[in-house]
């Protein structure tokens, strides 16, 4: 897909159109970036198609976020327990014997010569 402009992110909801066999489909839903709302109901429904193999199809799209960096406001921030976090890569820290390597320093101004013959080393052995 050629993206054209700014991608917004769409949610996309459909279903398999009801029969009399099967009065009560399932829902399919997906968080899709596309340009405008065609092209996201145009992807859902490929990926929908490699993914479930059915043709007759319900879909309808929502435009759910679009904001400037300057605009977003923080509404609330809490703790998390170690117990509760479910991702892996935050998981990942909860050792209490993680370290962190450091492998370039850069020396403090104070200590530096105002001119030098040498390049400043800013890695360690």
């Amino acid at each position: 897909m050629k993206a054209k402009g700014d991608l917004k992110e769409y949610e996309v909801i459909g279903r398999k159109l009801p029969t009399e066999k099967e009065k009560e489909t399932p829902l399919y839903k997906m968080r899709i970036f596309a340009p405008d709302h065609i092209v996201a109901k145009s992807r859902f429904w490929y990926f929908l198609r490699q993914l479930k193999k059915s043709r007759r199809l319900l879909v309808k799209s929502y435009l759910s976020n679009r904001a400037r960096a300057h605009s977003i406001q923080i509404i609330k921030v809490e703790k998390v327990k170690a117990a509760d976090c479910r991702r892996p890569n935050v998981t990942q820290f909860h050792d209490s014997k993680i370290r962190f390597p450091l492998p370039k320093r850069i020396q403090h101004r104070k200590q530096m010569p105002v001119f030098s013959v040498r390049k400043p080393r800013t890695f360690f052995l």
